[in-house]
């Protein structure tokens, strides 16, 4: 089991693609750095979410969170 070393968070827009039409997206990058069960740092490792997929992920913290209190 590994232990969360630091999680750094940009929030930033999509501007436009050279695939796509403007995009004018929100989104959120995440960039961990986890130690593995000798305390080694391994990472980082980066997410991109969308700001809706963020949202939902924040929704799901506060629930397990709300779980963990009531043990």
């Amino acid at each position: 089991l590994g232990q969360l070393v630091s999680l750094d968070w940009t929030i930033g827009v999509s501007v436009a693609s050279s695939q796509c039409d403007p995009l004018l997206a929100p989104f959120v990058r995440l960039v961990f750095k986890v130690a593995d069960a000798n305390g080694t740092a391994q990472g980082p490792q980066a997410v991109e979410l969308t700001y809706g997929e963020f949202q939902e992920m924040k929704k799901t913290f506060k629930d397990v969170a709300a779980m963990i209190e009531r043990l």
